[in-house]
């Protein structure tokens, strides 16, 4: 083509030139008639696919080269849970989306966290039913569902005590049906909590056995009211008939109340003939040291002796022939008076004590050797073992710590003395004990009870407890008169013997003017010490004292013996 100058040129502007080979980085130019080419910019584009994570850009040399490109994402294909990524290295791969990123493909409306839009990734996604137990929300592989269960499956909210079982009624709906198992709570345990058609019974319906064990108000057994009370038993002599001189006397059992004496129920009464198994049993209405009464070890009896015979038998400690009879009374008045023993002959049998109701340790005088304390197995026909032959008047035998004891007031042994070792009930006889610092002179004990009051302080003379304190009913001298409180808290320097440790007296409790006692009882009831008492007076009375740390803490005079019915040994209340 001509220039306008008169030249024959191959071009006169760039556009003139032929284009440069596809995907280069060259550039047609028109340089002063001639068309050539040029480089295009460093770094210049060129076409290349896309999604592949590399861009074709120019080098300096004017080559196309490929180069890393993390803009450049591979396409998802519309799949709202996919994105394109590339590799610091450029290579390109579709990843999932978080679990519950947003989408709108299908039903769905989350992402599953592996590429896949679904309706949920859990149940609260979804929509929730009546939103009880028995109508809920759940989601499967993504999908939202209602789940119903069957019919009589529990709910998990129950309302305990209330006689009924929260259910699903299968259609989704909760409902309830009756559990008899199902007990209200009970804050009375001398009352039976019941349901009757799904509804709890109420406080006054029905009370729990007489003596079954309880600790409401105070208590210790129950009444069969369904009041819990704290009760003890007292040997009563006598049916309101005169009593004579030496002359054998029908015998009851009262249970009275602590608090004021009041008396629970019927009084039980012994058998007066033979019958039903049991053979007659009497005491004399006029031997005030017969008629102690003790608890046994377990807690289930309480136990007594006295004479196979008829109310009505004069003399009846010195007659010939006439056995000794042991009288077991439980805590339902259940009484078994089938326990014989030829023993303390021509004289008075006094008290009998026992662990479980199945061996029974006796106590009592006799004209002869016969006396001391035997060992006789219940029911037993008259056989017994004897264990101590002296003293000849034993009485009160109790167990403490699994050891046996008995009083005694005559010659050296004025106290409570520990009878061989354990509950013997095998020969030869033993001589009892008397413990160190107890009196042995002018003291007249009775009965008597050992507590383990004081931490890591006990008489080593206790084979299975550590007992540190005593109470003694005495009715000797002015000295020894009352309840005596006794601790095992002296020293080599005020113990006979000089020995380490022994008993030591404290205070005496008693009515004014002062009495003797014969009968006594004791309960820890909370940080005091409660007794009950009968006195050695003409008309026996009933006292309680409560030994609250007090020097001299006040009697309170309970009940009070007639002519005809006399008081005797007492004892708390047995427990089935």
């Amino acid at each position: 083509m001509c220039d306008g100058g008169g030249n024959c040129v191959g071009c006169i502007i760039d556009a003139n030139c032929p284009p440069p080979p596809p995907n280069s980085c060259l550039v047609s130019v028109c340089n002063a008639g001639s068309c050539g080419f040029t480089f295009k910019p460093v770094g210049t584009p060129v076409a290349d696919a896309l999604g592949n994570c590399h861009t074709v850009a120019c080098d300096d040399s004017g080559n196309p080269v490929s180069v890393v490109d993390t803009n450049d994402t591979p396409s998802t294909n519309g799949n709202e849970c996919l994105q394109g990524v590339c590799s610091a290295e450029g290579v390109p791969s579709l990843a999932p989306r978080a679990v519950d990123f947003a989408c709108t493909q299908g039903t769905g409306v989350v992402c599953d966290g592996a590429g896949q839009c679904v309706e949920c990734n859990n149940a609260n996604q979804c929509p929730q039913g009546n939103g009880t137990e028995c109508e809920t929300a759940t989601c499967n592989g993504g999908v939202c569902d209602i789940f119903r269960p069957l019919a009589g499956v529990l709910t998990l909210t129950q309302t305990p005590g209330d006689c009924q079982d929260s259910i699903c009624d299968g259609a989704g709906h909760p409902t309830t049906t009756n559990n008899t198992l199902d007990l209200p709570s009970n804050t009375n345990d001398c009352r039976t909590a019941m349901c009757s058609g799904g509804t709890p019974s109420t406080p006054s319906t029905p009370p729990k056995p007489h003596g079954t064990t309880c600790a409401g108000n105070n208590g210790r057994t129950c009444d069969s009211a369904g009041n819990c009370l704290l009760t003890f038993n007292v040997v009563r002599i006598g049916d309101g008939s005169p009593l004579v001189g030496g002359q054998s006397a029908a015998v009851f059992i009262e249970e009275r109340r602590v608090s004021d004496g009041m008396v629970i129920g019927s009084p039980i009464p012994l058998p007066t003939m033979a019958g039903n198994g049991n053979l007659a049993y009497s005491n004399s209405g006029s031997a005030n040291t017969e008629g102690g009464l003790s608890l046994s070890v377990d807690g289930r009896y309480v136990t007594l002796v006295g004479y196979n015979a008829a109310p009505g038998q004069g003399a009846v400690a010195t007659t010939a022939n006439i056995n000794r009879l042991v009288a077991r009374v439980d805590a339902s008045g259940g009484v078994d008076t089938t326990t014989r023993l030829t023993a303390f002959i021509g004289d008075n049998v006094r008290g009998a004590t026992t662990q479980d109701g199945s061996v029974f340790w006796v106590g009592g005088g006799s004209s002869g050797t016969s006396g001391g304390v035997w060992s006789v197995a219940l029911g037993s026909t008259g056989a017994g073992t004897q264990i101590a032959t002296t003293p000849v008047n034993a009485t009160y035998p109790h167990i403490f710590g699994g050891q046996l004891f008995l009083s005694a007031g005559t010659g050296t042994t004025r106290s409570p003395l520990k009878v061989g070792t354990g509950t013997p009930t095998m020969g030869p006889p033993v001589t009892p004990t008397t413990l160190t610092g107890l009196p042995t002179a002018t003291a007249s004990p009775n009965s008597y009870v050992f507590f383990d009051r004081i931490q890591s302080v006990g008489d080593p003379a206790f084979g299975g407890g550590a007992f540190d304190t005593l109470y003694i009913a005495d009715n000797g001298s002015a000295a020894f008169q009352g309840i005596e409180k006794w601790t095992y808290t002296g020293t080599s320097a005020t113990c006979p013997g000089a020995v380490a440790a022994c008993w030591v007296r404290g205070p005496t409790f008693n009515l004014s003017p002062a009495v003797g006692y014969r009968g006594l009882a004791g309960l820890v009831t909370g940080s005091n010490v409660t007794l009950v008492a009968s006195t050695a007076d003409a008309a026996p009375r009933l006292v309680v004292f409560v030994d609250d740390g007090t020097a001299n803490p006040a009697g309170s005079v309970i009940g009070t013996s007639t002519s005809t019915q006399i008081f005797r040994g007492v004892a708390f209340s047995p427990h089935l």
